[in-house]
């Protein structure tokens, strides 16, 4: 059970697919990265006080991309792109989208992006905002647990290449979860935050996005 909410937090169920064209850049210069269909391929592992419980690769394709508001401002919402996800085999586990709350920014205005998310989310989050990675670091209270959560995406598509989520009880680490982006060997888990301020560089593994034709 307590791998549950775990799970819970990284995977939102979202609404069926709909067939869309892709948002034109603002005026404020942001705009979507990737395009409906391209697939971006993951690699998810989860570790407890035991060692390795989960080491999975899995696919994501982008399904819809919503209009970003245009002007982007606090009061705005910034609505999540939809994906389909497939294991590595190409086959739908249960025919369902999902939302990745996470998992993909516009590109463009970082400045505006910085500012918008700094206040979405708490007071203690820390945005990443360095020369190729936007992202965040931040403590998030789900029930009585306490997931620390930092996110990495990449400036070139927006799309997220590393994600590190540990869940708390009280000062206790009941689990941590590692995401990179592309088909890795992930086999030990980092325990320890890979940055508590924006430098981003040693912890980030960008793989390649392939368009569905």
């Amino acid at each position: 059970m307590r791998y549950v909410m775990m799970i819970t937090a990284l995977i939102l169920a979202s609404s069926v697919l709909s067939p869309q064209s892709i948002p034109a850049q603002t005026s404020q210069d942001l705009e979507w990265g990737l395009e409906i269909g391209t697939r971006l391929n993951y690699t998810y592992a989860m570790f407890d006080d035991g060692g390795l419980v989960a080491h999975v690769f899995y696919i994501l394709e982008i399904s819809s991309l919503p209009e970003i508001p245009d002007p982007l401002t606090n009061e705005t919402i910034l609505e999540i792109p939809t994906y389909l996800k497939f294991d590595e085999n190409g086959t739908v586990p249960d025919g369902a989208t999902y939302d990745l709350w996470w998992n993909m920014f516009p590109i463009g205005n970082w400045s505006l992006l910085s500012d918008y998310y700094e206040n979405r989310y708490s007071d203690d989050v820390i945005i990443i905002n360095d020369e190729n990675i936007f992202g965040f670091f931040d403590f998030v209270p789900i029930g009585e647990y306490m997931l620390r959560v930092e996110i990495h995406c990449s400036k070139t598509d927006g799309a997220m290449i590393y994600g590190n989520i540990q869940q708390y009880s009280g000062e206790n680490l009941i689990t941590t979860a590692i995401i990179e982006r592309g088909w890795t060997d992930i086999t030990t888990s980092a325990t320890t935050s890979s940055t508590t301020n924006t430098d981003t560089s040693s912890s980030t593994t960008e793989g390649t996005a392939s368009t569905q034709t």
